[in-house]
């Protein structure tokens, strides 16, 4: 499922083909299969050969499943995001760094330290092909005041972490949507618990600038650049110390178009929040844009659900196609989808791509 996303959206076909000579379609070499057409050619030839019959690239994935380490080898269930990463990082590998299969999914995140002794910032940076978000569990979340059908009836305050969850309200509103969810999180929540600000405190950690030790610092995560492509990875598995592992069910709710990413990046993130902080807000609306006097938004085009528990599911894809159609990709089994069907599921891997707008928009 996690290659249907990858291989839907044309810009991501084009660039993992690239444009090196014909080589043999489907060769057991793993390397010669992605640079050269072969697979875009035997996709194409599929799709327009006039049978109804889903296309299955076994041969892809028996040369990936040759050419993978041991940790994806084997008959047991294998998780979408460890296939994710070890396919994008292999691609990366095949290919240099300029090549626009690293620059279709490349990003980088900022690591600003500042210490509380001498107001020394000190800032690192490093690539990311996808962004893990924690995914809380849905007694951890205080749940909005969420629009209830009168017919409903009124649902128990429950206590979460010791406090008490909000009343809830009667009528119709923003919020109706949600139904009678409990616990939502939303994707901008996420990314805000990503790249909130942290306190480093004990004697581990030492300022390189003036020699401090143990008198803390603050560390935040902001993003220095954004890719084309946008994958985002919902930790829906946890691994509790000593505990038994389980999955969160949390709800996460996400827009399908428009996400806007300026106020998690680097130059923009920490005067929002310090102006926010004073009454202004005025930042947090500014624009962060480039040269040209655009900025990019991000359209959802995939969403990889996993259907389950922790000891064994499945995973199907939804994908967005043609004029914003979506479709349901069920193993062989691919069926016509809604918006809301989307908007409802479970999200695992979310797949966004940017689009342009301009100052005035």
């Amino acid at each position: 499922m996690a290659l249907s996303a990858l291989l839907q959206k044309p810009v991501s076909v084009q660039d993992i083909v690239g444009e090196a000579p014909q080589q043999a379609a489907w060769s057991i070499d793993l390397a010669h299969l992605l640079a050269g057409r072969g697979l875009k050619d035997t996709l194409f030839s599929a799709a327009y050969c006039g049978s109804r019959s889903p296309y299955s690239p076994v041969c892809f994935l028996h040369a990936w499943w040759c050419k993978a380490g041991a940790e994806l080898v084997g008959y047991q269930q294998q998780d979408a995001h460890e296939f994710l990463v070890c396919f994008l990082d292999a691609l990366v590998s095949m290919k240099d760094a300029g090549h626009p299969v690293a620059q279709a999914f490349s990003g980088a995140l900022q690591s600003e330290v500042t210490c509380w002794a001498c107001a020394h910032a000190s800032t690192t940076r490093d690539g990311f092909m996808h962004l893990s978000l924690d995914i809380p569990p849905a007694s951890h979340l205080i749940a909005p005041a969420i629009a209830l059908d009168p017919a409903d009836p009124p649902p128990a305050p429950r206590a979460a972490n010791g406090r008490r969850v909000a009343p809830p309200v009667r009528g119709r509103g923003r919020g109706a949507k949600v139904g009678r969810r409990l616990g939502v999180l939303g994707l901008l929540g996420a990314l805000k618990r990503l790249t909130r600000a942290e306190d480093l405190q004990g004697a581990a950690w030492q300022c390189a600038a003036c020699g401090a030790r143990g008198r803390g610092a603050t560390k935040r995560l902001t993003l220095a650049a954004l890719p084309p492509l946008l994958v985002l990875h919902a930790k829906r598995f946890e691994h509790p110390g000593g505990g038994v592992a389980t999955k969160l069910n949390t709800y996460l709710e996400f827009p399908m178009r428009n996400l806007d990413m300026r106020p998690f990046l680097s130059s923009l993130g920490a005067r929002s929040e310090r102006e926010h902080a004073q009454g202004n807000g005025a930042c947090a609306a500014a624009p962060m844009m480039n040269p040209e006097g655009t900025y990019p938004l991000y359209d959802l085009y995939a969403v990889v659900v996993h259907k389950g528990d922790f000891k064994g599911g499945h995973y199907v894809a939804y994908l967005r196609c043609g004029k914003g159609e979506w479709y349901l990709c069920d193993d062989a089994c691919i069926s016509a989808a809604s918006e809301a069907d989307v908007q409802h599921c479970q999200a695992y891997l979310l797949f966004y791509a940017a689009h342009t707008v301009g100052v005035g928009a």
